[in-house]
């Protein structure tokens, strides 16, 4: 399971094992997360409510 994260567009990619990637854009939108932390659960606004990008 791996992430990309795009802060300018606001977009993250998920990539889970042996899967077609995923796209997600909406705020609220749930990530899919690796199994052993399958409790864990963060959202596109979590995830860019911690980044501060600097202009």
């Amino acid at each position: 399971m791996g992430w990309l994260i795009d802060p300018d567009e606001r977009f993250i990619a998920a990539y889970p094992a042996e899967r077609q990637p995923l796209a997600f854009e909406e705020i609220e939108a749930v990530l899919p997360v690796p199994e052993f932390c399958q409790g864990l659960q963060l959202t596109v606004g979590d995830i860019f409510g911690w980044l501060k990008v600097i202009p």
